[in-house]
């Protein structure tokens, strides 16, 4: 079964995001900040990432560099969704290979599916 963390602090993007995959039939485990999401993703180890960027504690670029840096995360793919717009981050994380796409809230369902069946095929 796929395993998929989301990891977004706002409540209506978490149902939103958890009830289109549970929908697909995708196990979904939720963290709304970036500590609890590293405690998460060492011990459940997710196939994928739904990553928002802005975060309470840390932002989703510094956890997404600490996924990087660990040989046992940094295969994990990384679907970022945010209300920031390409130009106010650093466009650099979207040539990782391990990031599949870079979703601007509010989204699309369909382009947000797409995404995570597209993640979930690699």
């Amino acid at each position: 079964m796929d395993n998929i963390l989301i990891v977004e602090d706002e409540p209506t993007a978490v149902e939103l995001e958890k009830s289109l995959l549970e929908i697909e039939g995708i196990h979904v485990e939720t963290v709304e900040n970036g500590q609890k999401a590293l405690d998460l993703i060492k011990a459940a180890k997710p196939r994928l990432i739904i990553l928002d960027i802005m975060l309470p504690d840390i932002s989703g670029i510094e956890l997404y560099e600490k996924i990087r840096e660990n040989e046992e995360t940094k295969d994990i793919k990384i679907i970022f969704v945010t209300v920031l717009t390409k130009e106010e981050i650093d466009l650099n994380i979207l040539d990782d290979e391990n990031v599949i796409d870079y979703l601007t809230k509010p989204f699309d369902n369909k382009d947000f599916l797409k995404a995570v069946k597209k993640a979930l095929q690699h």
